[in-house]
């Protein structure tokens, strides 16, 4: 029995939580001093500008391009951003998925730091992507999400009565849209989150397709001037069609001395016959607002930017993913699809890892196949909370399987 097995392992797509979140909305700013007051984005200019000028047409963000001390966290320090009318820069989970080019992985919220201007003329895009088509099989994939976004769910199988449900806060198993950036306790855009995924309800009449992903979540914080006379795109996904839903808006927050400019921020929901999507937010924090555009707050002082790993930072996000199956390990790129092979009518061992997710959280792994889905509780996850793992065996179904794992808890 030949068995492949496709095994995502990024938090986007594959870590999901229920929570009671209690967003800590208490900022501390000191008074202006006398005469013009400075801000600082505390860039150390170690990636160098990120300027498209004589470029035209589509540019993908690529990490890998870039070499600063903070990268890894997400966090990109540069001299100066410029992008001219004409152009778009591409910043998503994956560039081109299933496509021609090699796939381009962007986990997580967007920092851009910056020490001098910023000068958006054309597009910086963080859409959610598009909800597959209804399929009940060979393509149930979730949608790829604007990097700090969460993926929308696999497309529910006819007469399979359960769904893993969108990526991200909101994206719970069920019916409705993706949720904004925690949109209705965090003004301030403090964690910095993105939109989560659409959700696929089951019938039991037919196949439906796929959610909508969420849109991405970026912060610009410029020492000059922060000019956005293009569009910066961080809307959501639209459904996949039948009662799939759209994936909800991201989170865009601009922080500069002066923000000027008559630009747009696109943070709309995802759209779908079904259920549309949640918003998202838009927010300017500035001595000097100039900005025409609209935004959903704004704030005469910026506030503290609140970095990941810095000490008032956000705590590391939460992840989960199946390691190894059968004996072999899974490639930790999760947009490259990998292909486990294996010939077993017997159960294999699964191993998944979470990390910052409580112990004693039971997750749940789905493989989604041809005729039929499986879902599958795991044991209890040991361990700490920075590493945990548990072990489940499985069956796996025969034919080509597509597998899901979901962490769900509550604080």
């Amino acid at each position: 029995m030949l068995v492949k097995s496709i095994v995502p392992a990024n938090r986007g797509s594959s870590a999901s939580f229920l929570v009671s979140l209690g967003v800590l909305a208490l900022m501390l700013s000191a008074s202006a001093p006398s005469g013009r007051a400075q801000f600082s984005s505390g860039s150390d200019g170690t990636d160098g500008a990120l300027d498209l000028t004589g470029q035209t047409g589509v540019v993908n963000f690529n990490p890998a391009s870039f070499s600063g001390d903070q990268d890894a966290l997400g966090i990109y320090n540069f001299t100066y951003i410029t992008i001219p009318s004409g152009v778009t820069l591409v910043i998503k989970a994956a560039e081109n998925a299933g496509g021609s080019n090699p796939p381009i992985l962007v986990n997580g919220p967007m920092y851009f730091l910056v020490s001098g201007n910023v000068d958006i003329e054309g597009t910086i895009d963080m859409s959610g992507g598009p909800g597959y088509a209804p399929t009940a099989a060979g393509n149930r994939f979730p949608s790829i999400p604007g990097a700090g976004g969460y993926p929308g769910a696999v497309g529910v199988n006819q007469g399979t009565n359960d769904s893993p449900g969108g990526g991200g806060p909101g994206g719970t198993p069920g019916c409705a849209g993706g949720g904004g950036p925690l949109s209705g306790t965090n003004l301030y855009l403090r964690p910095l989150i993105g939109g989560s995924g659409g959700n696929s309800c089951y019938t039991p009449a037919s196949t439906q397709g796929g959610g909508g992903a969420g849109g991405g979540a970026i912060m610009i914080a410029s020492s000059g001037t922060l000019t956005l006379n293009g569009l910066i795109n961080v809307s959501g996904g639209v459904g996949g069609g039948g009662n799939a839903a759209g994936g909800g808006g991201g989170a865009v927050l601009l922080i500069a001395n002066t923000v000027q400019g008559s630009g747009s921020v696109n943070r709309s929901g995802g759209s779908s016959s079904y259920s549309n999507g949640v918003a998202g937010l838009a927010r300017i924090e500035a001595y000097t607002n100039d900005f025409t555009g609209t935004v959903d707050y704004s704030d005469t002082t910026p506030l503290d930017l609140d970095l990941p790993g810095s000490a008032n930072g956000p705590p590391p996000p939460p992840s989960i993913a199946v390691t190894s199956v059968n004996g072999t390990a899974v490639n930790a790129n999760p947009f490259s699809f990998p292909n486990l092979n294996f010939n077993s009518s017997q159960s294999v061992a699964i191993v998944i890892t979470a990390h910052n997710i409580p112990v004693g959280t039971q997750p749940t792994l789905y493989f989604f196949s041809a005729p039929n889905d499986t879902k599958v509780t795991a044991p209890a996850l040991q361990g700490t909370l920075a590493t945990s793992t548990t072990t489940v065996n499985v069956v796996v179904p025969a034919g080509t399987s597509y597998g899901y794992v979901r962490a769900t808890w509550t604080l």
